[in-house]
């Protein structure tokens, strides 16, 4: 997030109808999605951010209304994911 402490507004942009968030913690996986309540949008891209040592990015093809509660939830596969603090959507 870009209070760095794991809520608030999540550290990203829109690139048209995708979602780029930016973290630690969740380069290795080869799953993500974000969830919102119940529903569930799986990632595009999960892995290292290009060109930038330790920091991992997580590409999600969505569009939601800024300060939308979520979750990053990364893992293996769509049933083994832990998931971050909720935050607001950038």
């Amino acid at each position: 997030t870009t209070s760095e402490v794991g809520n608030g507004t999540a550290a990203g942009y829109y690139v048209g109808n995708q979602l780029v968030l930016f973290g630690t913690g969740f380069n290795g996986s080869t799953y993500g999605q974000i969830r919102v309540g119940i529903q569930v949008f799986p990632a595009s891209f999960v892995g290292a951010s290009p060109g930038f040592v330790g920091l991992d990015q997580m590409n999600v093809p969505l569009s939601l209304l800024k300060g939308t509660q979520a979750q990053v939830c990364v893992g293996v596969n769509p049933d083994n994911v832990r998931c971050s603090r909720f935050f607001q959507i950038p």
